[in-house]
């Protein structure tokens, strides 16, 4: 799946703007205010046409009088009472001047289904959805679903993630979570479901566990020799096998980049049930040391990167019914930098990019360092930057690899000092400049006092006195 544009018209701070997106990475940037946290919902409510239901209906005459039967329905969310369509609050609408609050999208689906057009709008009088503006798109989606059997990932990743958990929805989830569309259960929300994988792969490790020791044998003195499956037990089992593999195995793809072999860096090894006191029974990864961390406890960096890929994989593994992690999709992370180490930050895009190939992301950053790692010379990656007050964003090209101090001050307008200490170098520089010795000796011995000595423009500025000096000697 590919969403290529929106277009946002009286949508909260949006009048009218537009964005168009890549195939493989949009990073979205700017200050507080610019508007990327109502276009990551913007997204939400275009995509949520896909959890629409077209009922059919027949013309029938009951007691002489014709009256519509309903005889069938066209949808996804079958039997899953939390997937719908989302429309608009009377606060959304910031345009008294116009009737209408729109979200155009264009989207490709995947082959056979390229370039479909729909619109989620409303009159701002009574903010109810027009589905006249989204039903034709919802029919071509749904039939060519039914044809390729295909359901795109959808993933919305937010900035409280995983530390938001839903419980109250604890009873419904476990009569819908053998459905397919379970997989698109939460998917827009803030809060996240991701206790529900953690238990499914904690349970799915007990099972397996249960099931070889049916079949323990023992030698004579009462010692476990082997473990040989009970024949009823082999179809489940491998089906359990199959998902932990499945699993286990996007895992060591997304952590085989060198910087999981830094020291102290987490790299997936296996997923186990914890054997130490602390950890006994519970999920956790192990590495190739044969150390041991609860999934739950990790550090909070690893803790949301994990809890994203564990997110996504399930997501795909259950669309994909049972057969594939990297199931295309779009996924939207919002602040994907959150609680990053730099050395993880420089490599975060990577990673989700080797584990899931085939998925669009749209990300949000404030890291320069994540902005200067994508390779943007390509027509797959974008990085635009959104301002207040625009009609659009403005596409920022080639600074793949640039110097993080000059995406700070040229791209990002963030000083790569204190405003106050860039003062002083700024006076200290022009006092040089100006071969007043005695005032730049001053300024220097102000700014060791409050700055390392050791900074290699403060022993450049001495260096510069020093010469000066004995040129006018």
């Amino acid at each position: 799946m590919y969403l290529k544009k929106l277009h946002i018209s009286n949508f909260r701070c949006f009048r009218d703007y537009t964005i168009e997106f890549a195939p493989g990475v949009t990073v979205l940037f700017g200050k507080n205010g610019s508007g990327k946290s109502t276009l990551i919902h913007a997204i939400h409510k275009a995509l949520s046409m896909l959890m629409y239901t077209k009922n059919d209906y027949e013309n029938v005459t009951v007691r002489g009088k014709r009256k519509k039967k309903l005889v069938g329905y066209k949808t996804i969310t079958r039997n899953n009472p939390y997937l719908h369509t989302k429309g608009f609050a009377n606060d959304d609408f910031n345009n008294l001047e116009d009737s209408f609050i729109e979200i155009a999208a264009t989207a490709d689906f995947g082959p056979g289904l390229t370039d479909v057009d729909w619109k989620m709008s409303a009159k701002a009088n009574n903010s109810k959805l027009r589905p006249t503006e989204f039903e034709d798109a919802y029919l071509a989606f749904y039939d060519w679903q039914e044809n390729s059997g295909q359901l795109p990932l959808l993933a919305y990743i937010s900035d409280g993630f995983p530390h938001k958990e839903d419980n109250k929805k604890s009873q419904v989830k476990a009569k819908i979570r053998a459905l397919r569309n379970f997989a698109y259960f939460d998917w827009d929300e803030e809060e996240g479901c991701t206790n529900e994988w953690i238990l499914r792969l904690e349970n799915n490790l007990f099972r397996q566990a249960a099931l070889l020791a049916k079949g323990v044998v023992k030698n004579e003195q009462g010692i476990m020799a082997h473990a040989q499956l009970q024949e009823e037990d082999e179809p489940e089992f491998q089906e359990l096998s199959h998902e932990q593999q499945c699993i286990s195995e996007c895992f060591s793809t997304f952590t085989s980049n060198s910087v999981f072999d830094s020291e102290n860096a987490i790299k997936f090894n296996a997923f186990t049930l914890g054997r130490t006191k602390q950890n006994e029974g519970k999920l956790c990864i192990q590495t190739a040391q044969g150390e041991e961390y609860d999934f739950r406890k990790l550090p909070a960096g690893y803790k949301r990167l994990f809890n994203i890929v564990l997110d996504l994989a399930y997501r795909s593994y259950i669309l994909s019914e049972k057969s594939t992690t990297n199931n295309p999709g779009l996924v939207i992370i919002d602040e994907i930098d959150l609680h990053l180490h730099p050395q993880l930050e420089q490599v975060v895009l990577q990673c989700f990019q080797r584990a899931f190939h085939h998925v669009q992301f749209i990300v949000s950053t404030h890291s320069p360092l994540v902005l200067t790692d994508i390779e943007t010379q390509n027509s797959r990656n974008r990085v635009l930057k959104m301002t207040p007050a625009c009609d659009a964003p403005e596409e920022w090209r080639n600074i793949h690899g640039i110097d993080y101090n000059q995406m700070l001050e040229e791209n990002m307008d963030v000083s790569k000092r204190k405003p106050e200490i860039q003062e002083l170098f700024d006076k200290a520089w022009s006092e040089v400049a100006e071969k007043d010795t005695g005032a730049a000796k001053e300024t220097v011995a102000e700014l060791e006092r409050i700055t390392p000595k050791d900074q290699i423009e403060l022993v450049k500025l001495r260096s510069l006195i020093s010469r000066l000096e004995i040129i006018g000697k």
